[in-house]
């Protein structure tokens, strides 16, 4: 059985790598994406109007909150609530959730990556030339969730080109309790890896993964999707990729290594 590592404090995640440029017509839908990289959220653009009012917007099926380089997302339960960044850079106004997502929130993950430059018209357009010329889409995301036997500890794995996986506590005590200043919302019980990360993370977050009606992993027992992998224990859930970085969960402690 794996052991804790030794303890690491994360000032702040970093789910997402930039965007280079994000492509909207006259009416400030979105027509294409130029520069994804394969880290961040899986997301689902609309071609649905940016709100009232906003001329550069980005509208989305998003999932969990996510900091990084300043920004922060945050996908209320309210599926038409708009969520800004903080720190918002210049020609960034708003990003909107689109369509139904739902009462439940498991199934809800989308990519979230962090938007740089935004042409806003169809001259600028014609500046970056043939969307086809770019690489490849990105392969679609598929959502894995699992729980322990006792519900305390939920955890989601989004599986696309790579993977990622955000594990939540419901009752915990706090291991981590400085917050940081960039954080406006829940800090503490909410840790994250993936493919290629290099330590495990504690997540500023404003919503769960946890589903109660999740797959139950029973103690003893693992699961692993891609270079990923969880293992459940009575003692708590330990989550790492293929090189070794990731995290151990439990009530009364917590690691990221």
């Amino acid at each position: 059985m794996k052991r804790f590592a030794p303890l690491i404090l994360l000032a702040a995640p970093a789910w997402a790598a930039p965007l280079e440029t994000v492509m909207t017509n006259d009416k400030g839908a979105i027509l294409d994406i130029y520069g994804v990289t394969d880290q961040g959220f899986d997301f689902t653009l609309s071609s649905a109007p940016c709100p009232e009012g906003e001329t550069t917007c980005l509208v989305v099926v998003g999932h969990a909150a996510a900091t990084a380089k300043g920004y922060t997302y945050v996908d209320p339960n309210d599926a038409t609530s708009r969520i800004f960044f903080a720190d918002t850079p210049d020609g960034v106004k708003v990003l909107q959730t689109a369509g139904d997502l739902g009462s439940g929130t498991a199934n809800r993950a989308a990519k979230l990556v962090f938007p740089g430059a935004y042409l806003p018209d169809a001259e600028a357009a014609e500046q970056m030339g043939d969307p086809g010329d770019g690489d490849a889409d990105p392969a679609p995301a598929e959502f894995f969730s699992f729980q322990t036997p006792t519900g305390n500890i939920g955890c989601q794995f989004i599986v696309s080109d790579a993977v990622e996986l955000r594990c939540d506590l419901g009752d915990y005590i706090p291991t981590f309790k400085d917050q940081p200043s960039d954080c406006e919302f829940d800090w503490g019980g909410a840790f994250g890896t993936s493919s290629w990360a290099d330590v495990g993370e504690v997540l500023c977050y404003s919503d769960t993964v946890r589903d109660p009606g999740a797959e139950v992993l029973d103690y003893g027992s693992k699961v692993t999707h891609g270079d990923v992998t969880c293992w459940s224990e009575k003692t708590g859930v330990i989550c790492e990729n293929s090189m070794g970085h990731g995290f151990q969960i439990a009530r009364k402690v917590q690691t990221v290594y």
